[in-house]
């Protein structure tokens, strides 16, 4: 199997998760339990209630699994995956006289990215709510399988010979100015 495939199961599995986090927490922020009385007078605290969704508290205690769950799911993901594949291909695209500076200004920009979702996470809680935190990244997540599909070049198999004319091949122009 090739890298993509393994690429865009790792994304997938990782938009699974982060959908799945974000529905159970929508659930948890918007259960509301509205309590009606024929007559005011007669409401207490005995007063039957009626979920206001459709969904009640019995239905999220019958999903507090499923916190725990999707976040083993969100590691496998990211441990089969984008996790160790994203450092291998960084030796596979780039020339090895730019593999220096360029692997060095990936892994920066790797880190820099997650120092802003440590650093921000809370805002973005508070700003989107948990679900919506979490529906967030699960939007990173489909920008990755997208991306992983249909833009990332497969690498296996080929040399570096073959990955260096692969990325320089559009660049390369004639006397006259034309791609070649």
């Amino acid at each position: 199997m090739g890298r993509k495939p393994v690429l865009v199961l790792s994304s997938l599995g990782i938009l699974a998760s982060m959908a799945a986090l974000g529905t159970y927490f929508y659930l948890e922020e918007n259960l509301e339990v509205v309590c009606v009385a024929a007559d005011e007078a007669l409401a207490t605290t005995t007063t039957p209630c009626v979920p206001k969704d459709g969904f009640s508290q019995a239905t999220l205690d019958s999903l507090s699994w499923l916190p725990v769950t999707t976040l083993f799911l969100f590691k496998f993901a990211h441990a089969f995956g984008l996790g160790p594949l994203a450092i291998m291909l960084q030796g596979e695209f780039f020339a090895s006289e730019a593999k220096e500076v360029s692997s060095t200004a990936a892994s920066t920009f790797s880190q820099l990215c997650g120092f802003l979702v440590s650093k921000f996470q809370v805002d973005l809680e508070n700003a989107l709510g948990t679900a919506g935190l979490y529906y967030l990244y699960g939007g990173f997540a489909a920008v990755s399988v997208i991306f992983c599909a249909f833009v990332l070049p497969e690498t296996k198999g080929r040399t570096a010979k073959e990955m260096k004319a692969m990325f320089t091949k559009s660049h390369e122009v004639d006397k006259t100015g034309r791609k070649v």
